[in-house]
């Protein structure tokens, strides 16, 4: 999750199921719900990143129906999920089945053709309050393969990631959501991209880079105090993220 500060609306009553966690829940989930899958496709599908669920309940489905009751749950957070789903207007009827609100997060197309994973399936965008999605299949991203692999590379290498922070506002969307939200199947790659007309690029970027440098800072003085280990750089800029507006 990159902009966990965008959730807002978690009552200190709510029950809350989180969906896909991967190596690291919400520290509000209650209940966690996993697609079933074996260790190598688990670990590729949570980003590389060894599963720690912090002691949370932790159910397990083959996909499909959410193996619960409608409206079971006040909030659900779903945070890079959805570009994993082939049909997002079946998956996302279950988030609205079984929650009454909740929060969404995904990469964006401009995310996904730098680095091209290849557990990502759909392409989406978020537009006037309503998700337009298209199978990355029907696109021609595969044909550039080659130049993604060399960022993915750099990528993996830990050390060259500054980009993804400082542009995190256009490579990932995420909103909260009440009741209800639309999802658009689309047929134009043009429909998940960008109105490149009304973008401020420099305003976006220098905003970034006053978080990012607040966050280091912060990362420096835990470094320095020693108050706890840091045992995996995301999880603390996971949690540091949320105070940095």
């Amino acid at each position: 999750m990159f902009s966990p500060e965008k959730i807002k609306s978690i009552k200190n009553s709510d029950r809350v199921l989180e969906i896909g966690p991967g190596g690291m829940p919400h520290p509000r989930a209650d209940i966690l719900l996993e697609k079933r899958f074996n260790d190598a496709e688990w670990f590729a599908q949570s980003g590389n990143i060894k599963p720690d669920f912090k002691g949370k309940p932790v159910i397990y489905y083959e996909g499909g129906k959410f193996p619960f009751k409608d409206k079971e749950f006040d909030y659900v957070i779903c945070s890079h999920v959805l570009e994993h789903v082939s049909n997002i207007d079946e998956f996302t009827s279950e988030l609205k089945r079984v929650a009454q609100s909740g929060y969404i997060e995904f990469p964006t197309i401009y995310y996904d053709y730098i680095y091209n994973f290849d557990v990502h399936v759909t392409f989406l965008l978020e537009k006037n309050g309503k998700v337009l999605w298209m199978p990355k299949a029907e696109s021609d991203i595969q044909k550039y393969k080659k130049i993604q692999l060399f960022f993915k590379q750099t990528l993996d290498k830990g050390k060259y990631d500054k980009m993804i922070y400082q542009l995190r506002e256009f490579f990932f969307q995420g909103f909260e959501w009440e009741k209800d939200f639309e999802t658009i199947r689309v047929y134009d790659i043009n429909d998940v991209c960008y109105d490149t007309s009304v973008l401020n690029i420099t305003e976006i970027i220098d905003l970034d880079k006053q978080r990012i440098k607040l966050l280091e800072e912060r990362l420096d003085a835990i470094e320095k105090s020693k108050s706890y280990r840091l045992s995996n750089k995301l999880s603390i800029i996971f949690s540091m993220l949320k105070f940095i507006k």
